[in-house]
C-alpha cells in the first residue's frame, strides 16, 4: 500500500510467503491479530499499532522507517528474521517483546517497555543514538549481545539479565532500579557515563565488568563477580548498604575512587588494585584471601571496619593507610608501606606470619595494639610510635 492507511477491528491479519508493505500511512489493528510468515512486513512513513491482539513475524523482517511501533496489551514475537527501527519509537504498554534467532535495532529513537518482558534469544539487541527503558518487567538476551550507543539503558521494577553475550554502553547511562542485573559467560562495558544499581544485585559469571569515564554506583544492592575481572578507569565505584564480591578474578580501579559504606568487600584467589584513587571503607569489612591488594598513588582508609588479609600482600606505595575503629589483619603475607604513613586509631594492626614495613613514612598506634608474630617490624628513614597501648612481637 502507498500513501494510505490499513486498520482492522476485530479481526485477524495474516500474510504467508509474501510480504507486506505500507508506505506512507499507517498499519492499526484493534482486537485482532497481525501474522506473518515466510515474508517480511515493512512500514515507511507512517506508525503501526496494535491494540489488544497479538503480531507475529516468521522467518522474515519486520522494519519501521520513519514511523513509531505500538503494542498495547498484545505480544510482538519475532522468530528468524530481525526487527529494525529507524527514525521512529518502540513502544509496549502490558506485552510481551520476544526474538529468537533475530536481531532488534533501534536507530536514533527509544525503546520503552511498560508492565511486561523483552526477550532475545541467539542475537543482538541495539540501540543507537537513543534510550532504551524498561518498566515493571525483564530485559534479558541469551546468546547474543546488548549495545546501547550514545543513549541510557534503564530498568526499572524489573531483572537485567544476559547469558553468553556482551552488555555493552557506550556514552549513556546504564541503571537498575529495584531489579538484578546478571552477566553469564559475557562482559558488561560501560563507556562515558555511569552503571548504577540501586536496590539489588548485580552479578556477574564467567565475564569482566568495565567502566571506563563513567561511575559505578551500588545502593542497597551487591555486586558479585565469578571468575572474571571487574575494572573501573577514570571514575569512581561506590558501593552503599551492600557487599562487593569478587571470586576468582581480579578487581582494579584506575584513576578513581573505591567507596564502601554500610557493606563487606570480599575477595577470593584474587587481587584488587586501586592506582591513583583513594579506597575508603565506612562501617563494613574488606576481607582477601589468596590475592594481593595493592594502593598506588591514594589512600587507604577503614572507619568502623575491619580489614583481613590471609595469603597475600598489602602494599600502598605514595599513599597512607589509616584505621578508626577498626581491625587490620594480616595472616601469611606481608603489610608494606612506601612513601606514605600508617595510622591505627582506637584499633588494632595484627601480622602474622609476615613482614611489616615502612619507608619514608610514619607509623603510629593510638589506643590500640600493633602485633608482629613470625615476621619483622622494620622501618626506614622515620619513626614507629605508639601511644597508650604496647607493641609486641
Amino acid at each position: 500500500m502507498s500513501g494510505g492507511d490499513l486498520g482492522m477491528s476485530g479481526g485477524d491479519l495474516s500474510v504467508s510467503g509474501g510480504d507486506l508493505r505500507v508506505c506512507g500511512g499507517d498499519l492499526g489493528m484493534s482486537g485482532g491479530d497481525l501474522g506473518m510468515s515466510g515474508g517480511d512486513l515493512s512500514v515507511s512513513g507512517g506508525d503501526l499499532g496494535m491494540s489488544g491482539g497479538d503480531l507475529s513475524v516468521s522467518g522474515g523482517d519486520l522494519g519501521m522507517s520513519g514511523g513509531d511501533l505500538g503494542m498495547s496489551g498484545g505480544d510482538l514475537g519475532m522468530s528468524g528474521g530481525d526487527l529494525s527501527m529507524s527514525g521512529g519509537d518502540l513502544r509496549g504498554c502490558g506485552v510481551d517483546l520476544g526474538m529468537s534467532g533475530g536481531d532488534l535495532s533501534v536507530s536514533g529513537r527509544d525503546l520503552d517497555m511498560s508492565g511486561e518482558d523483552l526477550r532475545g534469544c541467539g542475537g543482538d539487541l541495539r540501540g543507537c543514538g537513543g534510550d532504551l527503558g524498561m518498566s515493571g518487567g525483564d530485559l534479558s538476551v541469551s546468546g547474543g549481545d546488548l549495545v546501547v550507543s550514545g543513549g541510557d539503558l534503564r530498568v526499572c521494577g524489573g531483572d537485567l539479565g544476559m547469558s553468553g553475550g556482551d552488555l555493552r554502553g557506550c556514552g549513556g547511562d546504564l541503571g537498575v532500579y529495584e531489579g538484578d542485573l546478571g552477566g553469564y559467560g559475557g562482559d558488561l562495558g560501560n563507556f562515558g557515563e555511569d552503571l548504577g544499581g540501586y536496590g539489588r544485585d548485580l552479578g556477574m559469571s564467567g565475564g569482566d565488568l568495565i567502566v571506563s569515564g563513567g561511575d559505578s554506583g551500588m545502593s542497597g544492592g551487591d555486586l558479585r563477580g565469578c571468575g572474571r575481572d571487574l575494572g573501573v578507569s577514570g571514575r569512581d565505584l561506590g558501593m552503599s548498604g551492600g557487599d562487593l564480591i569478587v571470586s576468582g578474578g581480579d578487581s582494579g580501579m584506575s584513576g578513581g575512587d573505591l567507596g564502601m559504606s554500610g557493606g563487606d568487600t570480599g575477595m577470593r584467589g584474587g587481587d584488587l588494585v586501586v592506582s591513583g584513587g583513594d579506597l575508603g571503607m565506612s562501617g563494613g569489612d574488606l576481607g582477601m584471601s589468596g590475592g594481593d591488594l595493592g594502593m598506588s598513588g591514594g589512600d587507604l582508609g577503614i572507619s568502623g571496619g575491619d580489614l583481613g588479609m590471609s595469603g597475600g600482600d598489602l602494599v600502598v606505595s605514595g599513599g597512607d593507610l589509616r584505621g578508626c575503629g577498626g581491625d587490620l589483619g594480616m595472616s601469611g603475607g606481608d603489610l608494606g608501606i612506601s612513601g606514605g604513613d600508617l595510622g591505627m586509631s582506637g584499633a588494632d594492626l595484627v601480622v602474622s606470619g609476615g613482614d611489616l614495613r615502612g619507608c619514608g613514612g610514619d607509623l603510629g598506634m593510638s589506643g590500640g595494639e600493633l602485633v608482629v608474630s613470625g615476621g619483622d617490624p622494620k622501618g626506614c628513614e622515620r619513626d614507629l610510635r605508639s601511644c597508650g597501648r604496647d607493641l609486641g612481637g
